[in-house]
Order: structure tokens, then sequence, then C-alpha cells
């Protein structure tokens, strides 16, 4: 299947910039800090980059995979569809694990 992309949030993560501004300054923020991560050594962004290239180019990416998948897009396979869609939804459950702490710090904060 082919699939044309100009823009995607998977970019942002890959290439670790977010000068288009996707994502809102503060979640980028939280993202790319390594303070906020488990053990501060990687940022989520990292981390999430790492479980890709494990996962998903099996610890090597080559200049066309990365062009198709992060780029401008190109000819899929099904499996690599399938990737796409996990890779997205690795990236919509950081984001969303990031808002329920910040909710969480913002009802801890009103209480006091």
């Amino acid at each position: 299947m082919k699939l044309q992309t100009s823009r995607s949030l998977l970019d942002n993560v890959w290439f670790e910039n977010n000068a288009d501004m996707a994502f809102p300054p503060a979640l980028w923020s939280v993202m790319t800090d390594k303070a906020f991560s488990n053990e501060g050594r990687f940022s989520l962004v990292q981390t999430l980059k790492k479980r890709w290239m494990l996962f998903v180019f099996d610890e090597k990416i080559n200049t066309e995979d990365e062009q198709r998948f992060f780029k401008t897009g190109g000819y899929f396979s099904e499996e690599d569809i399938q990737h796409l869609a996990d890779m997205h939804n690795q990236l919509q459950a950081s984001v969303r694990s990031i808002q329920q702490d910040m909710r969480s710090l913002i009802e801890a904060i009103n209480k006091l």
C-alpha cells in the first residue's frame, strides 16, 4: 500500500524536534527531560525511540525505512502498517500518561 505523509507526530519523536510545535511546549518539555523518566537516564522520547529500534527495526534502520516511516512515506506492507499503528499507540499511551500525571498534580495543588 502506498501511504504518503507530509507530517507525522512520529517524526517529531524520531528526530527529537518539536520546531513545528506539533506538541504543546509543556508536554514536549516533559517528554524530552530525562528527569521525568523512571531512571533519569533517558527521556520519554528517547525511550520510545529505543523501543521502536528494538521491536520495529531490529536494532538497525536504513535510510529508506527512515524516509518511509518518519518523513515522506512510501510503500508499506501489512506488517509495516501494523508497526506504524503500534508506534502511534505507544506515543499516545505516553502522552496520556503524562496528561494523567499533570491532572493529578493540579488536583494535589488545588487541595493545598
